[in-house]
């Protein structure tokens, strides 16, 4: 729903670490879910399937 959350946001609602936020969208990026469009900064995800 938020393409632009922040790592630290997301472990904050669902009550898990960074690193496992992390974990997960590397996870999603491998299999080709997703994909990050743009700066690191201003970036957002692109939802892929």
């Amino acid at each position: 729903m938020n393409r632009k959350a922040k790592y630290s946001w997301l472990a904050d609602n669902l009550g898990v670490s960074e690193r496992t936020i992390q974990r997960a969208i590397d996870d999603l990026k491998k299999m080709g879910y997703i994909n990050s469009e743009h700066s690191k900064i201003k970036g957002e995800w692109q939802l892929l399937k």
